[in-house]
């Protein structure tokens, strides 16, 4: 699986909380405040989108429509077809909290064969098509509708649109990976 690396730099920098007017200062406040991931000190600079795209954001941060494991298995997949390093960097850290082992993690990237489910397998495979394709062939989705309900198959591609689009954006952007998940810190610390 090929890639194109991030490596544009800083296009555009995190609003600096010293910077930030009381409208940025409020649409930050549920994402930590001034200690707000780089991704959301980023895209605040503009204030209108990103508050009409943060609920969207969060509902998909949480997906309750899967499981933990397989949300972030689907995240990280389509992180890495997106060539998107602050969202591997970032949900590396998810997946391994939710339960994903380092190997299946490596798996994920296409650096070993990874042991999946015949349901992880089909999820995976749907990230690969969505990427290229930007669709499901009909043999992709009857396996997942063996197993996914109509909820569950209409989140599935938001999912990796939602995380395409923030991949897009992120690298185009050149918003570095936060310094805390460099070394390993919690955000709270």
């Amino acid at each position: 699986m090929t890639r194109m690396p991030n490596s544009t730099g800083v296009r555009i920098a995190p609003v600096e909380p010293v910077d930030r007017s009381p409208r940025q200062r409020q649409l930050l406040e549920p994402v930590f405040g001034d200690r707000a991931a780089n991704v959301f000190a980023t895209l605040v600079a503009h204030p209108a989108l990103f508050e009409a795209w943060m609920p969207y954001c969060m509902y998909l941060l949480r997906c309750p429509e899967f499981s933990a494991r397989r949300r972030e298995m689907v995240i990280l997949r389509t992180a890495w077809r997106c060539g998107a390093d602050y969202e591997w960097e970032h949900h590396v850290r998810f997946a391994l909290g939710a339960g994903l082992s380092q190997d299946e993690i490596e798996a994920l990237a296409g650096v070993s064969g990874g042991q999946w489910t015949d349901e992880e397998h089909a999820l995976l495979d749907a990230v690969d098509e969505l990427h290229a394709q930007h669709t499901l062939t009909n043999e992709t989705w009857a396996r997942l509708a063996v197993f996914l309900d109509s909820e569950q198959l209409i989140t599935l591609p938001m999912l990796v649109g939602q995380y395409t689009l923030l991949a897009g954006t992120l690298n185009a952007l050149g918003v570095a990976t936060d310094a805390n998940v460099a070394t390993g810190t919690d955000w709270t610390e």
